[in-house]
């Protein structure tokens, strides 16, 4: 088999088994659920796999874009400037960076009917949804939503077949009806949305940001609470995504957001559900989960400061201003939690 050769169905099939094959059908997620993997679905166009964990080994095959594969394991492998040393063995077939491939599961949910009407939270937990202009796949799809997105909604209704779909709020084209299959989405309950650490002073909370080492640490007084990897701005790729250094207040939170670029010389991006978003700065950086890749700890960003879902989450909910469970945004005059970027 030559690099530039297709993914044949036997391969494909080597890569976790028949059921791999509905991960690509939406509707027939179910067979691969039950098998219990440890996924992951590929966020790049193509991407890669390796004989071996390293860029100079032979190219044995590619992956496409929202294909959902088994790992077999995680390791550590060739980095460069570029990319850390986080590979993945993907099944039996060899190994791919893990920049390329977000953990994802596959895990469906018992629709409920006791929305607020002003919206609830809710996030996607299957590796992907579409979402159509109405309750029917016969409609137009308008876009697919990824797993650990966030998104309000407001409503359930059934189709003729029994079916339930909630109806989706969109930040960015409130005019747009948005539809999707209900059992793809987990509604957070208030508990799940109560602040972190409440009782800890605001003036005692800060995030310093360090930019060379690509991780951010959270800290109560001189105590360090958290940790994590992140990816701040690819000035490299343009002198525009640099994150700035300097001291800050989170001023504004969202805890979902439909993400586009206001100036087209930051890029061309559409990313509706961005969860977790902490706004510090007067330019638009913010803290804030991306789903779309998984290249923490090293640079990737236009500017903001990207984290896993989970740890934007936690960010989130331990920074200031507190976010009520039912606020879609909250706005402190005076700012929040004290952000160092260094």
């Amino acid at each position: 088999m030559t690099a530039n050769s297709p993914l044949s169905r036997r391969d494909f099939l080597k890569l976790g088994g028949a059921s791999l094959a509905a991960a690509l059908i939406p509707n027939h997620l179910r067979a691969l659920a039950a098998s219990n993997p440890v996924l992951a679905r590929v966020t790049s166009g193509t991407l890669s796999v390796y004989r071996q964990p390293d860029f100079s080994s032979r190219r044995v095959q590619f992956l496409w874009r929202d294909m959902v594969v088994p790992i077999t394991r995680s390791l550590q492998g060739e980095e460069n400037t570029r990319f850390t040393a986080d590979w993945c063995q993907v099944g039996q077939i060899g190994f791919a960076h893990a920049s390329g491939l977000q953990p994802v599961e596959i895990i469906f949910q018992q629709p409920i009917e006791d929305l607020r009407f002003t919206g609830s939270l809710a996030e996607v937990t299957v590796p992907f949804v579409d979402v159509y202009a109405s309750f029917s796949t016969k409609f137009y799809r308008l876009y697919r939503y990824y797993y650990g997105s966030t998104h309000w909604i407001d409503k359930l209704v059934h189709d003729r077949d029994g079916r339930a779909w909630y109806r989706i709020l969109d930040d960015k084209f409130p005019e747009l009806e948005r539809w999707a299959p209900a059992d793809r989405f987990r509604v957070f309950s208030d508990q799940e949305l109560a602040p972190i650490s409440p009782e800890v002073p605001v003036k005692e909370k800060r995030i310093e940001v360090y930019l060379e080492e690509q991780r951010l640490a959270a800290f109560e007084s001189n105590r360090r609470v958290f940790e994590a990897r992140i990816s701040t701005g690819d000035s490299l790729a343009n002198p525009k995504y640099q994150t700035p250094t300097g001291t800050y207040l989170i001023g504004l939170k969202r805890p979902s957001q439909h993400m586009m670029p206001w100036d087209r010389t930051f890029g061309s991006y559409d990313l509706p559900g961005v969860p977790w978003v902490c706004y510090f700065t007067n330019y638009a950086h913010a803290f804030h989960g991306a789903f779309w890749h998984n290249a923490f700890g090293r640079a990737r960003s236009h500017g903001c400061v990207n984290l896993a879902p989970e740890d934007a989450k936690w960010i989130y909910l331990w920074s200031t201003p507190v976010m009520r469970p039912y606020n879609q945004l909250q706005y402190s005059e005076l700012g929040g939690t004290r952000v160092i970027v260094i």
